[in-house]
Formats: structure tokens, sequence, C-alpha cells
């Protein structure tokens, strides 16, 4: 225990004797002071704009919002349900099910503040039937999270869209088209969406095995979309570029799908937002409080005569406690050798009292009677001697009383002993006779067995014997017939 006060006190002299060198709120380098020789990495990923595995915090997804389904209307136009189609498992979000007339839509909360970005999405697309049932789009519009016919999502916005429609009308296969809308074109009613793309592919991203990898980025005013529908991202092949595409920051990323019949999943498993080009950092953000704590060191002027003397006390005690700790010399050892000695006298104390106990217990005066003299010491020895001696008398008659009884029940003991030997012995002649017993029974069905064997082998003998008398006499039939037949032959060759 000194030596560990010894060295926080040591601690808190060092701290307080170099106050006055140093300042009192952090170092002399201004965190604001510009970096030099920074490197600027190619990107830089942005959290907040996108949602991965494990997508949930307290059952939702951070910064991002989901809607989505529709509105069941009954007799006079009352809503009787709205059912929300958007199901969240633990290893993707199913925007719109395999359920005609199903939608839904996922859209950031934080609009983007990045000039240059690329986003990066996994996603499934899957149906049972041979064509697919509408898709799903990107979205990277000024007025997120509104409900609409182009694939669950509004008409008429502002932005970006990139179409995944897994089946077009004209070719009924999967189609990606990347179009731009400034808030005037409405394409749900019967605009043909090809005279306003920026580019297509028909790169089929459906009933893949492997989640497709979308790669759209937008970097020095060009657009590209880039897929990969195998290799899970190590092999993109592109499907559009366009060059003079003009996008504010300040939009929100969104996603949504639909499904019509025949319907198909629509899974989204990532989505991920990068920052291209980053801007490189010019200065130390600064921490908490540290405005204040500079202001502080500033107006710091020097120690007063007050502090310096605190200080000084501290330095001396510290001094003083050093000197005593390399003065000490008892060891461990040395504290183990003193406790065992008084474990020792204890364990000597305890059996002291119990013997004092047992002598009062006898008849003996107590500590507080021998210390204030309240006993009578014993002076006539003979007459104690003599009355001893009737004790001892009147003890032996009782000892012999009691060797007369234990004597008596020993040989009720015995006799009880010979005769359980004597049942034993009857048991094991009965048991002797039992197994003699069973020996004769054995070995007369011994006999029996052996007798049925030998009249067994006796009727097989004569059956042998009818078995080749019937043999015998078919032979001679035989024999006769065919005998007789070569001389029906030979007789019929005489007459010719």
């Amino acid at each position: 225990m000194k030596v560990s006060a010894v060295f926080c006190l040591a601690v808190l002299g060092g701290c307080i004797s170099e106050a006055s060198a140093y300042k009192p709120w952090g170092s002399s380098r201004d965190s604001s002071s510009k970096l030099e020789n920074q490197q600027t990495p190619p990107f830089k990923f942005d959290y907040k704009l996108s949602f991965k595995r494990p997508f949930y915090y307290n059952n939702t997804i951070p910064h991002w919002q989901e809607s989505g389904g529709k509105k069941l209307i009954g007799m006079g136009g009352s809503v009787h349900q709205s059912v929300d189609y958007v199901l969240k498992a633990k290893d993707l979000i199913r925007l719109a099910p395999s359920v005609p007339g199903s939608k839904g839509r996922i859209w950031s909360s934080i609009p983007n503040t990045h000039k240059n970005w690329e986003v990066i999405m996994q996603l499934k697309i899957s149906g049972q039937h041979i064509g697919g049932g509408r898709g799903m789009a990107f979205w990277y519009t000024n007025d997120p999270n509104n409900d609409g016919p182009i694939y669950g999502s509004q008409d008429n916005w502002r932005g970006l869209g990139v179409w995944l429609d897994s089946a077009t009308p004209q070719t009924h296969l999967p189609m990606t088209i990347a179009l731009l809308n400034d808030g005037t074109k409405n394409f749900a009613e019967q605009n043909d969406p090809r005279k306003h793309m920026l580019g297509s592919c028909n790169i089929n991203y459906r009933n893949t095995q492997e989640p497709v990898f979308v790669k759209i980025t937008y970097k020095e005013n060009t657009l590209s979309v880039m897929m990969d529908p195998k290799n899970r991202g190590a092999s993109y092949q592109s499907c559009l570029r366009e060059q003079n595409v003009q996008l504010p920051t300040g939009y929100y990323f969104g996603l949504s799908a639909a499904s019509q019949n025949p319907a198909d999943d629509h899974d989204v498993i990532a989505f991920e937002t990068f920052e291209l080009n980053p801007e490189a950092k010019t200065s130390h953000p600064d921490r908490p409080m540290e405005q204040e704590k500079k202001r502080q060191g500033q107006a710091f002027t020097g120690l007063t005569e007050e502090q310096k003397k605190k200080i000084e006390d501290v330095q001396y005690q510290v001094k003083y406690l050093e000197e005593l700790a390399n003065k000490e010399t008892v060891t461990n050892e040395n504290f183990n050798s003193l406790g065992a000695v008084m474990d020792q006298q204890l364990r000597v104390t305890e059996m002291v009292e119990l013997i004092q106990l047992q002598l009062e217990a006898m008849g003996a005066p107590t500590k507080e009677q021998i210390v204030a003299g309240d006993f009578k010491p014993v002076f006539n020895q003979k007459a104690n001697d003599a009355g001893r001696n009737t004790k001892v008398t009147g003890s032996s008659d009782s000892y012999n009383a009691v060797i007369d009884e234990i004597n008596k029940r020993g040989r009720d003991q015995d006799a009880q002993i010979s005769h359980v030997l004597n049942a034993i012995t009857k048991l094991e002649k009965c048991v002797r006779a039992m197994e003699h017993i069973q020996g004769d029974q054995t070995k007369k069905l011994d006999a029996v067995t052996s007798g049925d064997k030998s009249e067994t082998k006796g009727s097989s003998t004569i059956l042998n014997i009818i078995a080749y008398f019937f043999i015998a006499q078919i032979v001679v039939f035989a024999g006769a017939y065919g005998y007789y037949k070569v001389r029906v032959h030979r007789n019929e060759k005489k007459f010719i």
C-alpha cells in the first residue's frame, strides 16, 4: 500500500511540477493548422447513404425509410385496409414480392452532398414464369418517397431514373434504360421512354444464380451504368455511358419496385454509396470543448506564489515517502512468518480456554472466582480419600453388573449364530438333493431322445427300401416295354 501511494504521489507531483513549463490545455500545435503532403484517396465510403447486412438497428434501417403497398377500396370509396408489401428479412429487403399489383420503395432520408459519386447495388429479380412482370428502378430526385405508377414511384419526377424493366412490351426481354426528367415528362400516359432515354442495354439480370451487381457512376458530368450478373462484381459489362449530364447535389437516392402479372420477386441485398475524388482535408476538426480550452490556455499568465508553495509541499512529501520506502526492510516472508506465529498463539489460547471450561464443568472455580478469592480450598484430605474409596467401591459393583450383562448378551448371540449355521447346513443338503434329482431327470431325457432317434432311423430305412422297390419295378417295366417295341418292329420288317 505504501509503495502504491508513493507511486501515485510521484506521478501527481511530476505532473504539477511540469505545469510551469507547459500550457495547461493540449498541445502547442494549433489543431486548425493545415495538413501538408496529404494524399487524397480516390473514393470514400459514405455509410449514411448506404445500407447492407446487417441492415437494422432497433428494427429500422438507419438514415433510410421504406414504404409501399396498396389501399383496398371498399363500397363508397372508403379505405378498408392498407397492405405493406415491403418484406424486411435478415439477408435481404424484398421491395415487391411475387404478388400481382404489389409495389414498394426505399429512400434515403439524407440528401447527397457529393459532386462526384458512385453507387453499387446488389439486386435479385426472380420468378417462375418465362417472362417477367415489371421490374425495379434507381432514382436520384429532389422529391423522395412518393407513390406512383412508375415502378412503384411517382411520375413527373425531377432528376435521374435508371429502369430495370424485366419485360419490355416490344421484346419481352429484360432491358435497362437511363432517363432524365425535368418534372414535365409524363411516362405513364403511353409516352414512349425510348424517345427520351440517355442509353439502354439488354443484359439479362432475371433469374440469375448470383446477385446482379449494378454500378452507377457520375463523375465529371459523365454518367455510366455497368452490370455484372454472374461474377459478383468481378467482371462488369458496360451498359451505357453518356456525357454532359447535369445532376445537382442535394437530391435523394432511392429504389422502387413493382410486380404485375406474371409477378416476380424484387430483392435488394446491398446499396453502397461512394464519394469520388473527395477533397483533401486542410485542417483537423476541433474536438469537443477544444475552443474553450484554447481560450483558457491563452489567458494563462503563470503560477501564483500560493500555487508554487503547494507544488513545493507536494514535492517534499513525495521525497519523504520515497526515502521511507527505501528504508523499509520488512519482506513478504517476514509478514507471512509473523502471521503464522499469531495464528499459532490464537490456537493455544483457544485450547487453554477449552480446558478451563472443562475444569469448570467438573466443579473447578471460574477465572473470576479465582481472581476474587471466592472458592473453598480442600483441607480434610483423609475424609476426601475415604469418600473417594466409597465411591470407587460402588463404581466397581456397577462395573461388574454391566460386564455380566454383556456376557449374557454375548451368549445369546452365540446361540442365535449356531441356529443360523444349522439352518444354512440344512439348506445346503436340500440344494444337493435337488441337484441329484435334476441329474437323474437329465439322464432320462437323454435316453428318451436317443430312442426317438433310433425309431426315426428305422422308419427312414423302411421308406428307403420301399422307394428302391418302386424304382426297380419302374426299371423292369421300362425294360420290358422297350423289348416289346423292338420285337414288334422286327416282326413288321419281316412281313415287309
